[in-house]
Order: structure tokens, then sequence, then C-alpha cells
């Protein structure tokens, strides 16, 4: 009988064992499926996040990109104005005369024939033939800018529009000055234009270089260049009594 109670008793607990083998995986997996949907809740939120953050990201980028188009036209449109009053300056520059220049045009060079004599025609040597006759070296450089000169000098003195050609006397000799500075015999006129027209000008039939050797003695050589310099004026222009309206 006590036998037989014991196996009962174990038959009991086996039973007992099972069932509860069986809850405790229930309750398990209950409780997984409840984790697991959990966790995918809260991917799924994260992910939605994670899409709203790259639309943002993307429109910020859209923004800068805009932005950096922004500063590329704007750079450009500060850089053509840049270049233009840096083309507008170097543009007055040359009209003043206030910068070196070099392109084609002539070459006139004006010497004294030498076989010429002076004292009979009242001039004590040959260079007064030229320096005591300088009006035409203005009407030279007249007739070199009406004929579309656009930078003239005398031996490298440049032709501005406030240069002066005058006479002084110094240590019992006449000097030609041009811009306060001596020159020299013989004389070399050079500008920068188109060298066909400028030549023209000069040597036309009857012109003022044929009446400078006919009746002076006063001899004269043109040569067409493909490049010439010409440097800057070199003293200041000042404005005493014009000024500019508002």
């Amino acid at each position: 009988m006590k036998k037989k109670n014991e196996i009962l008793m174990l038959i009991l607990c086996l039973i007992i064992g099972i069932v509860l083998t069986i809850q405790l995986k229930s309750v398990s997996n209950s409780t997984g499926g409840i984790v697991s949907s959990l966790k995918a809740k809260q991917l799924s939120s994260e992910l939605s996040n994670l899409k709203d953050r790259k639309e943002e990201l993307l429109k910020e980028l859209q923004r800068l990109d805009n932005r950096i188009e922004d500063y590329k036209v704007s750079d450009s449109k500060e850089y053509d104005i840049v270049n233009n009053l840096k083309k507008d300056i170097n543009k007055y520059n040359v009209l003043s005369g206030y910068t070196n220049v070099k392109g084609s045009g002539v070459e006139l060079s004006i010497f004294v024939d030498e076989n010429m004599n002076d004292s009979m025609e009242g001039y004590s040597d040959s260079r007064e033939r030229i320096i005591y006759n300088y009006e035409y070296i203005l009407y030279i450089i007249n007739k070199l800018y009406a004929s579309g000169a656009e930078a003239v000098c005398v031996n490298d003195e440049r032709i501005v529009f406030g240069s002066e050609i005058h006479l002084t006397q110094e240590a019992n000799a006449t000097k030609m000055l041009i811009n306060n500075k001596p020159i020299e015999i013989p004389i070399k006129i050079k500008a920068i234009g188109n060298p066909k027209t400028l030549d023209a000008a000069l040597n036309m039939r009857f012109g003022i270089l044929d009446h400078m050797k006919e009746y002076l003695g006063i001899e004269s050589k043109v040569e067409q260049k493909d490049e010439i310099e010409i440097p800057r004026y070199n003293e200041k222009i000042e404005f005493k009594y014009a000024k500019p309206i508002e």
C-alpha cells in the first residue's frame, strides 16, 4: 500500500511538472511576442524619424546648393563690376597719360640738313633752325591726334592736355622745353595709332614735312612700327579752378 502511494505521488509530481513546464513555455512565448511587438514599434518609430531627418537634411542640402549658386552669381557679378572698374581706370589712365603704353604706330625723326648755311639764314647753329620754329612741332602733334593717334611723346616726354611747349634762355643758349624738360636735337616723335593712317597724314604732299624741308632745311623720316612704347606722364595734374558738377 505504501509503495502504491509512492507510485501515485511520483505520477502526480510528473503531471504537475509537465503542467508547470507547459505553463512556463506559454508565458515565455507570450512575453516574447509582446517584447517583439514593442521592439517592432520602436524600430518603426525610429525608421520614421530617420526618414523625417533625411528629408530635412535633403532640404538643407538644397538650401546650401542654392546659396552656393547665389554666391557664384554674386561673385561673378562682383568680379564683372571690379573688372569693368579696372578697365575704366586703365582707360582713363591711358587718356590722361598716367600709364606706360605700347602698340603699333609711327616714329618721326626730325633733324637738320648740315649743309644748310645757318649764318645766311640768321641762325647761329643748326639747332636753332628747329628750336625757333617749334610751332611746327605743335602742328605735327595736332596733326597726329587729328589722325587718330591715341598717345604721343616727344623725345620720350608724354604729351597730355596740360603739356606746354615753349622756349627759355639758359646760359646764353635758347632751349625748347616740353613739360618743363629740355628737348635736345634731333627730335624723335612717337605716336601710337594706325600706322598707315598716321604715315599718310605726315607724308601728305605739300604738307608740313615738305614745308619744313623746303623753307627751313629741316629733314624728317617717318617709319611705321609694329610696336612702340611710350612712357607715362610723370608730373602731377592739378585743377585749381575746374570743379566737377555734382
